[in-house]
């Protein structure tokens, strides 16, 4: 008897063993799967990445803009009335020299832009558009706002504006989205 209960002890601690290393090496398999996924994933993201960094000037533009820091608004802004006006109508021609003193980020108002401006404000000619006439308006004001931002911001370059656009819905459009 004592044989018989030995050797069922032996078998039950056999097949407990048994079960313990086919769990054991059921999880060893998952872990080294999970991981194999892991390192796929890794493997595809360091190629896209690798892709993104040798791509051409398209790809490192996008990623110098994404970079790039928001300019005050009243600079881009003043940068808008100076584009405006760099197109003048017939009889209005603003030197490009007096224009490029003002894009410059944080410049004072050039003393002699201003009689320029005046006269721009004040014409009566059909060729002077209503936007050019505000701009003419508005620019001294911008820059001066322009001049007050950059104080805060010193040793600050501004290389480019890009004026983001917003879009507006009609009335008709709100009401018919809402209807649905």
């Amino acid at each position: 008897m004592p044989i018989l209960f030995s050797a069922g002890v032996g078998y039950l601690v056999w097949k407990i063993q048994s079960r313990t290393i086919a769990t054991a090496l059921a999880k060893a398999a998952d872990e080294k799967e999970k991981r194999e996924a892991i390192a796929r994933g890794h493997e595809a993201l360091l190629k896209r990445v690798t892709e993104l960094e040798t791509q051409g000037i398209a790809d490192s533009h996008t990623l110098a803009l994404l970079k790039q820091e928001m300019l005050p608004m009243a600079e881009a802004m003043k940068r808008k009335m100076v584009e405006i006006l760099t197109h003048p109508s017939e009889g209005f021609e603003i030197p490009d020299e007096l224009l490029a003193k003002v894009k410059e980020f944080g410049a004072p108002m050039p003393p002699e832009l201003v009689p320029i401006l005046k006269e721009r404000e004040t014409s009566s000619s059909p060729h002077v558009t209503e936007q050019e006439k505000l701009a003419a308006v508005a620019l001294p004001i911008l820059v001066r706002l322009a001049e007050l931002e950059a104080k805060d911001a010193e040793n600050a370059e501004i290389t480019s504006v890009q004026l983001v656009s917003s879009t507006a819905k009609s009335v008709a459009t709100k009401k018919a989205e809402e209807g649905t």
